[in-house]
């Protein structure tokens, strides 16, 4: 059984697009698993809605939301313009608004044809409430919802109300959900993340917003870091003759950027197009 896991990294989704386009839309790669996170868990819904056999169908339906993105404002916008833009934060939660983001997901992800796609599918997003990480799969009722929480980017995107709690994005805890795809009983898995190591320098003291942005982009470094590297540990410790009780080998595909993409929240249409064209290229070099 074959999967893909997508990484979150907000704006920079739009490498995935631009690598999925080759991987699914040309060479019509079938994945009986899609998991995903944050922008991974938005990309991946799309395209677990389709059924095998309608790859390119359905990396077109991808392709064609984020053609419609090209500011910043198609996905979120501030509470108030002005001095005032930020304050609202303070008692909503969040330093933006989603509102165009949840139009996006409301509109192009039907859980009735998810549900009947005959792919397995995976979010996972965080609670505020009890710091759990929690999944929802493609059979969930309230999979709109699960996909909008693990796509709330910490403390800049409002959380989502979810069964009396409140959800965040997944990739607080599981930025690249390989363990969601192994449990699904996959045997080969491809890797898609969004972003290489470190962070983006800037110059001076940085303002309130880009500490935010800097200290998110640390601790979802660290975790994408982690997750890769215990299933490569896994699989050297099976190879080894020593396999953890209940696991097995697992074949490990990864693409990869080898530097930063740029800011996560930056959804200019020359960094999309920019991102796309850089995966796109990327995946075409791979033996996949």
């Amino acid at each position: 059984m074959r999967g893909l896991v997508l990484s979150g990294g907000g704006a920079n989704g739009a490498f995935e697009v631009g690598a999925l386009q080759h991987l699914i839309g040309f060479k019509k790669i079938h994945y009986d698993v899609i998991c995903g996170v944050s922008v991974g868990a938005l990309n991946g819904a799309i395209l677990a809605q389709y059924p095998k056999g309608k790859e390119a169908e359905a990396v077109d339906h991808l392709v064609n939301i984020w053609d419609g993105v090209c500011r910043d404002s198609d996905i979120y916008k501030k509470w108030y313009w002005g001095l005032l833009g930020l304050l609202p934060a303070a008692w909503k939660g969040s330093a933006y608004c989603t509102d165009p983001l949840k139009h996006i997901v409301q509109e192009h992800l039907d859980p009735a044809r998810l549900k009947s796609s005959g792919k397995k599918f995976r979010v996972g997003g965080v609670c505020w409430n009890t710091g759990e990480y929690r999944l929802w799969g493609e059979r969930n009722a309230d999979i709109v919802n699960g996909v909008l929480a693990s796509s709330a980017f910490p403390l800049f995107f409002e959380d989502i109300p979810i069964d009396g709690f409140w959800y965040t994005d997944g990739g607080l805890r599981d930025i690249t959900p390989i363990k969601a795809a192994i449990d699904l009983g996959c045997d080969r898995i491809d890797v898609i993340q969004c972003g290489g190591p470190g962070v983006k320098q800037v110059k001076g003291k940085p303002g309130i917003v880009r500490k935010g942005l800097t200290m998110m982009e640390i601790l979802l470094d660290e975790v994408d870091t982690c997750d890769y590297e215990k299933a490569e540990m896994i699989n050297k410790l099976v190879l080894a003759g020593a396999p953890p009780s209940g696991k097995r080998l697992i074949e490990l595909n990864r693409l990869q950027p080898s530097g930063l993409l740029g800011d996560s929240l930056d959804f200019s249409e020359e960094r999309k197009i920019k991102n796309m064209k850089l995966g796109k290229r990327l995946a075409m070099a791979l033996g996949w």
